[in-house]
C-alpha cells in the first residue's frame, strides 16, 4: 500500500487565519485535514462504490465547512451590528397539541392529529444547514446562484441518512467534489 501525507494542522489552520474563534479554527482545520486524507485516499485505485463513498464523505465534510463559514459570517455580522437580530430570525414548526384518534388493537399503531404552529427563532450556533442558507441570502451574504449551489451542496450532504434513500448511493464522481470545492472556495472569500 502506497504512503499517504497529508499537510499538518498548521497549514489548515493558516488558510482560516480570518476566523477569530480558535476552537472553530481548530475545528475547520482538521474538517480540511480529514477531507485532504480523503483526496488522498480517493486517488488510490479502489472498488467503486468505495470510492463513491469515498467522495460522498468529502462533500459531507466540505459542506460541514461551508455551513460552518456561513454560521460564523452572520453572528460575526450581527456581532459587528452590520445586521440586526430581526434579520436573522427564521419561523419553525411546532406541534402545540397531540391528541390520539385511535389505537389499534394490537396496538402496534396510532393514529393521531396534532396542531402545528410556528415560532419565531433567531441565529444561534445550533441553527440548521436550511436556515443558515435562507438566513444568509435574505441579508445578502449570498446571492441566487450561490444559494442554489448550497442548498444542492445541503440535499447531498442531507444523503447521509440511509433510510431515506430511494436509490443506490453509487452517483458521486470527482466532478462532484470539485465543484463542492469550488464552492467552499467562494465561500471562504465571502467570509473573509
Amino acid at each position: 500500500m502506497d504512503t499517504i501525507t497529508v499537510p499538518l494542522i498548521d497549514v489548515f489552520k493558516t488558510r482560516f487565519g480570518f476566523i477569530a474563534d480558535e476552537t472553530l479554527k481548530t475545528n475547520l482545520a482538521i474538517e480540511m485535514q480529514y477531507i485532504s486524507f480523503m483526496v488522498s485516499l480517493s486517488d488510490n485505485r479502489l472498488p467503486g462504490f468505495v470510492k463513491y463513498t469515498i467522495y460522498k464523505d468529502i462533500i459531507v465534510h466540505t459542506a460541514c465547512i461551508i455551513e460552518s463559514l456561513l454560521s460564523y459570517k452572520l453572528q460575526k455580522m450581527l456581532h459587528e451590528g452590520t445586521i440586526q437580530p430581526a434579520a436573522v430570525t427564521f419561523k419553525s414548526a411546532t406541534v402545540s397539541a397531540f391528541k390520539e384518534i385511535y389505537i389499534s388493537p394490537a396496538k402496534d399503531f396510532v393514529i393521531a392529529q396534532y396542531k402545528q404552529g410556528y415560532k419565531e427563532e433567531f441565529l444561534k450556533v445550533t441553527t440548521n444547514f436550511k436556515n443558515i442558507n435562507d438566513l444568509a441570502k435574505k441579508v445578502g451574504v449570498i446571492n441566487k446562484s450561490l444559494f442554489e449551489k448550497r442548498e444542492n451542496i445541503r440535499k447531498k450532504r442531507n444523503k447521509i441518512h440511509l433510510i431515506g434513500l430511494n436509490d443506490i448511493e453509487d452517483k458521486y464522481q470527482k466532478p462532484d467534489i470539485e465543484d463542492t470545492f469550488n464552492l467552499a472556495s467562494q465561500i471562504i472569500v465571502l467570509v473573509k
